[in-house]
């Protein structure tokens, strides 16, 4: 049995024209708005839809179409509607506490995905932050190798001065007395000339 139906499949159904169809549909609606029923909501909400242009009607609709006395058969359907309520009513709270226990299900194990995926992520960055701490480690000894390179550069290049300044010193100290000795020489030598000529 199909859902929905056509205005031409439900004339077709209840072998009158389309016009005629259209009539009934129109009484029909109007009798349901007038009468006091407790189901009338349930079947408001439902009974037709609208499908691009055209309107469907659901298959207890057409069965309200199809019935001689409209006004007995709603009066008999509120009347069963009305025993059936809290079976009814009893099973949308089944149905509730079952959507709840599985919407609890679902989110714990949510959850524990969840706590999964955090846990999963936190031994990740636990495990990078180790592999930066040991390049850190290994940054600051290379520094402490650099430094003290330069410190023994600063050394050398210090003894090599002083040295260059000893050399310079004695250097010095050699020419001046280089320099002293040939004017002794010099002094001697012209003193040993003048010496003979006196």
């Amino acid at each position: 049995m199909k859902e929905y139906y056509t205005v031409k499949e439900i004339s077709k159904r209840l072998e009158i024209s389309v016009q005629a169809t259209y009539g009934r549909i129109k009484q029909t609606e109007q009798t349901l708005k007038t009468l006091n029923l407790d189901f009338k909501e349930t079947l408001n909400l439902d009974f037709k839809v609208k499908k691009g242009n055209k309107s469907l009607y659901s298959w207890y609709f057409v069965e309200l179409l199809e019935a001689k006395d409209i006004k007995e058969t709603l009066k008999t359907l509120n009347q069963d509607f009305k025993d059936f309520k809290p079976t009814l009513k009893q099973e949308n709270i089944e149905e509730t506490d079952e959507k709840r226990r599985t919407q609890n299900k679902t989110d714990k194990t949510n959850k524990g995905a969840h706590k999964e995926d955090s846990q999963t992520a936190l031994e990740a960055l636990q495990e990078q932050l180790k592999e930066k701490d040991k390049q850190i480690q290994m940054l600051s000894e290379m520094l402490k190798q650099e430094q003290e390179l330069v410190k023994n550069s600063q050394v050398l290049l210090l003894q090599a001065q002083q040295k260059i300044e000893q050399l310079e010193y004695k250097e010095t100290q050699e020419t001046e007395q280089g320099t002293e000795s040939e004017q002794r020489k010099k002094d001697s030598f012209i003193f040993r000339i003048f010496k003979r000529k006196k």
